[in-house]
């Protein structure tokens, strides 16, 4: 309806790409020319391997579970005291 185009797909280095054009003044004629072959294997920027820390593993899961328990556990008590003492009150 705006005159704009939309493209997704696969990039050749395992990667993925989408990208929306829209007109910035009403529905005249755009001119793509620049664009043209954006999703070619030429154009590969954007896309990369994800490096190792980036790799969710079980290890991770896990660890990152505990220190969840070690902020949520203190936090928890302390809320339980809190209450306690203002029920006595």
């Amino acid at each position: 309806m705006l005159g704009g185009t939309f493209e997704a797909g696969a990039l050749a280095n395992g990667g993925f790409r989408t990208a929306a054009w829209l007109p910035t003044h009403g529905n005249g004629p755009l001119e793509f020319a620049a664009l043209e072959g954006a999703f070619t294997e030429t154009s590969q920027e954007g896309a990369r391997a994800p490096l190792s820390d980036e790799i969710l593993t079980w290890p991770r899961v896990l660890g990152s579970g505990c220190v969840a328990l070690l902020v949520i556990l203190p936090t928890a008590g302390f809320l339980v005291v809190l209450l306690t003492t203002a029920a006595l009150r």
